[in-house]
């Protein structure tokens, strides 16, 4: 598997975003909150700093629903580490085989927000343990989606 800082490095090629966070010093690949939330909201932002955590950054994966005890699994991985996840069922995706057909799949979409310190800290492990479940499921794609409020990047990881 491609280290994340490959991966990066080449988005960085034709993403000036990724580029110019890449390029500073503990870069955060988020707007500042006082540029984007309104006056009225940021008030309230600032009076409770105690009480609000500003989560700007999320990676999700697509699982698919027929493992569910094993998407589950991966959920508490990624709450033990992020400090919690929504999952939500329900979701249907579509792909094509090597045969040109088109098969639908259940999908679980597992989901964590957190700040982008904590997410590039953890990033390997995470990818690690979506590779480890996806493999008890006998997978050959695990679909990962990583981004923020501007965006986010998929990334299909072969295993």
């Amino acid at each position: 598997m491609q280290s994340i800082q490959n991966i990066l490095n080449e988005l960085a090629q034709n993403d000036p975003t990724i580029k110019m966070a890449m390029e500073q010093k503990n870069a955060s690949m988020i707007t500042p909150a006082n540029e984007f939330l309104p006056e009225q909201v940021l008030s309230k932002v600032v009076d409770y700093p105690a009480l609000i955590q500003f989560a700007g950054v999320f990676i999700a994966c697509y699982f698919p629903d027929r493992h569910f005890a094993q998407g589950k699994a991966l959920a508490t991985d990624f709450t033990r580490t992020l400090g919690g996840v929504t999952m939500h069922n329900g979701f249907m995706g579509l792909w094509e085989n090597s045969y040109k057909e088109l098969v639908p799949d259940d999908i679980l979409l597992i989901k964590s927000f957190t700040d982008t310190p904590t997410l590039a800290k953890n990033l390997d492990y995470l990818l690690d343990r979506v590779c480890h479940w996806g493999r008890v499921c006998n997978e050959d794609v695990m679909a990962v989606e990583i981004g923020n409020f501007m965006g986010s990047v998929m990334l299909f990881i072969s295993l």
